[in-house]
């Protein structure tokens, strides 16, 4: 560590081997290399002392001052002796410290729920809910027969025509000189009319429109427009579409010359308020555009409150909502001609949108324009669907959104705010455009739906409630079944990755409701623990959890604390031939295949995470705080670790020398604490809490009536000498040895 240290020491041993690990070391190298002053640290004199150096004696000093000689260190024991030195941060050993009895043994080996009536899933069951129903029809944003005027009056170019009669007639009849005849002036539609449609992620919501203008301009126009796609900033290449299909390769944006017409489809990156660089970029494109004289007509998908004037200013810019009267916006003003980036208010709209998303297992962006055609007061506003869509609690993907789960609490508490009938029409949205998916998302729509407006008694609800609490039954019971044939193990996979994700979006409301939940949630992690690592689902009571958990046959186990302080649970430990580092701290009987554990705070309830220790790999184990692991200066690891097996609740904390110790540390065997008094020591072993038998068998010889066997509880762990008391000891205690053999103080 530095010059001031060395292995070898009147001191203890070294720490065991494995207690470091690589990043501990560099660590210790780290704090070694940044301390510029060359003093020794207090940290340093910790990190030392877990590495196995001690500060040199004056003696070595002097010794390394005329010789070049190597000092090892000495020989590894299987001891771990502690020296407290005036460091906060010397590691102290955990110990257990307190067991507390929560249920007996009658009440903890009553097994949970058992398997219903409901029997397992069937091919039925994978159907789509109502396949009968007629697939409803996406929506346009706007009604052709409005867009295609309006967009002609924005895109074509006038030119003259042949002889106006009605003006000349009219100017002949009033006696006006005709100096010039005067000539029709007519619309003519660009050839070619260039079209990019933006397939940007944050114009999901209005993909289905772009086909839509495309397919439309197409039949109408024929060959006289060009299609192309763009997904992302206009800085990148474009895609050729061929009857809707984009071309494979990537190609720079047509050259237009000046007087040419650009038809762009694009929200010119304003409805994504809080990612400025998109509409950067499309300012530098619109006023390349300007400057060679091309004139863009950009069709916008956006709210009144999300234009921006410099982007609106730098293209003839067409609104695209119901709310618009589909003509060229109006020179808007600006403050200094500079950017101005007015971000979307919180608005009410938006918000009611993202609460009827709460309830739904998937929205399409065709629902999303139907419930958006619910709203009271936005019904003709497009924009929200953009801004919802953008919005950061958000999950999205080509084809569908969902609230994140992070997130999904509040929207629901929100939903639950709303009018009853506005929640009614959210409900018969989703029946409408799901009737033809898989019936697990109707059934668990109709689950959140009844019971976050408290519709469970509803006449009209209730056999809908009771097919999807008897789906969910079902699920339960396949995913028990123990013996599977080929297809049904195929299939087990994709049961446990629906029930997973389930428990994941329905527990939160769900869990305190329907009992199906527990059983659902011990049944995926009996068919596959890996899972468990994640932890339970919210709302799930972890406690009721395990006890719900298969019965096994009782096993009673040692929990050891590795080398690498990661805690295992082992069934035959034996002290003497344990791993150089492996240390035992309490003897425990399981008879489920996990037990909970958590690290806790004062005051605050336990937040448990399980431990699979039959099949979870190691490092979903619990593992305890290394010195190098702890805040420099505090001096404290970082919690009480506790430990519950269903029927005892463990509490492990970190042990501290005790006053009348002149020396602790810890062996194969547990910890110890000598007691040094005139000279003579004593050594003491931990005696952790716990249950055992006190009293006689019936069977045992010399036994009195009153040696009843029963069960006693220590609650407190204590400190109890190794051995009896010796001569030496009471010698040196009572100053007087009565000993009728006196050959030996040891005896």
């Amino acid at each position: 560590m530095t010059q001031d240290f060395n292995g070898s020491s009147s001191h203890s041993a070294p720490p065991l081997v494995g207690a470091c690990g690589y990043a501990d070391l560099l660590i210790a190298l780290s704090t070694v290399q940044n301390n510029a002053s060359g003093a020794i640290t207090d940290r340093e004199i910790a990190l030392a002392e877990v590495l196995g150096f001690f500060p040199k004696s004056d003696k070595q000093k002097l010794d390394d001052d005329t010789s070049d000689k190597l000092v090892r260190p000495q020989k590894l024991s299987r001891a771990v002796k502690f020296i407290v030195t005036d460091s906060a941060n010397v590691f102290r050993p955990y110990h257990l410290v307190a067991i507390e009895s929560l249920q007996s043994n009658e009440e903890w080996q009553t097994q949970g729920q058992q398997s219903k009536e409901s029997g397992k899933l069937t091919h039925a069951d994978m159907d789509a809910w109502d396949a009968q129903y007629p697939v409803p029809k996406a929506i346009p944003i706007v009604p052709w027969t409005r867009l295609w005027p309006r967009l002609r009056q924005a895109v074509a170019c006038r030119h003259t025509g042949g002889i106006d009669f009605n003006r000349l007639t009219d100017c002949v009849a009033r006696g006006i000189a005709v100096r010039q005849l005067p000539r029709l002036n007519r619309l003519a539609w660009p050839n070619p009319l260039t079209v990019v449609l933006d397939f940007s992620e944050r114009l999901t919501p209005y993909w289905d429109d772009w086909h839509w203008l495309r397919k439309n301009l197409q039949n109408s126009l024929h060959q006289q427009a060009q299609f192309y796609r763009l997904q992302g900033v206009p800085q990148k290449q474009l895609q050729r579409l061929i009857n809707g299909k984009p071309e494979a390769k990537f190609i720079d944006w047509p050259d237009l010359t000046a007087g040419s017409t650009l038809l762009l489809a694009s929200d010119l990156g304003m409805v994504d308020a809080a990612h400025p660089w998109p509409r950067d970029c499309w300012q530098s494109k619109l006023n390349d555009y300007k400057s060679q004289g091309v004139q863009v007509v950009v069709l916008a998908p956006v709210s009144a409150r999300h234009l921006q004037s410099t982007l609106v200013n730098a293209a003839k810019t067409v609104r695209v909502s119901p709310d618009s009267s589909l003509r060229p916006l109006a020179r808007m003003r600006t403050d200094n001609d500079s950017v101005s980036v007015d971000k979307p208010e919180n608005y009410s709209g938006r918000d009611t949108l993202l609460a009827m998303l709460s309830v739904a297992t998937k929205v399409e962006t065709a629902l999303l324009r139907d419930l958006r055609r619910c709203l009271p007061d936005d019904i003709q506003d497009a924009g929200i669907e953009g801004e919802v869509w953008c919005h950061q609690h958000l999950d999205t993907s080509a084809l569908a959104c969902a609230v994140s789960p992070y997130a999904v609490n509040e929207w629901r508490d929100a939903f639950q705010q709303l009018p009853e009938t506005l929640q009614q029409r959210a409900l018969d949205c989703l029946r409408n455009w799901h009737a033809q998916l898989p019936q697990a998302i109707h059934h668990e729509e109709t689950l959140l739906w009844c019971y976050l407006t408290d519709n469970q008694g509803n006449s009209n609800e209730t056999a809908h409630i009771d097919k999807a609490r008897d789906f969910f039954v079902r699920v339960t019971n396949s995913l028990k079944e123990k013996q599977l044939s080929a297809s049904n193990s195929a299939a087990r996979d994709l049961q446990i990755q629906l029930a997973g994700r389930h428990l994941q979006w329905v527990s939160p409301v769900l869990a305190k409701q329907e009992s199906y939940i527990g059983d659902l949630s011990v049944a995926v992690a009996d068919a596959n623990p890996e899972r468990s690592a994640l932890g339970l689902p919210e709302g799930i009571n972890p406690i009721t959890w395990l006890k719900a958990l298969p019965v096994q046959t009782p096993q009673k186990l040692k929990l050891v604390q590795q080398a690498d302080l990661s805690l295992s649970l082992i069934s035959n430990f034996m002290p003497e031939t344990a791993d150089l580092g492996t240390v035992p701290l309490v003897d425990v009987e399981l008879d489920r295949p996990a037990v909970l554990w958590s690290w806790d705070e004062n005051g605050v309830s336990p937040n448990y995470q399980i431990w699979h220790w039959q099949t979870a790999p190691l490092d979903n184990a619990p593992a305890l705080p290394s010195v190098l692991s702890m805040q420099e200066g505090s001096g404290k690891p970082p919690s009480v670790l506790s430990l519950y097996n269903g029927r005892q609740h463990l509490r492990f904390k970190p042990l501290s020398k005790p006053a009348w110790a002149s020396e602790f540390g810890q062996d194969n065997y547990g910890l110890y604490a000598d007691l040094e008094y005139k000279g003579i020591t004593q050594r003491f072993r931990w005696i952790n809490p716990g249950t055992f038998l006190m009293g006689s068998p019936e069977n045992e010889p010399e036994r009195f009536n009153d040696e009843l066997q029963h069960p006693v509880t220590l609650n407190q762990g204590y400190w109890l000498a190794d051995s009896t008391c010796t001569q030496a000891l009471w010698l040196a205690v009572m100053g007087k040895n009565p000993s009728r053999f006196k050959d030996d103080l040891n005896n």
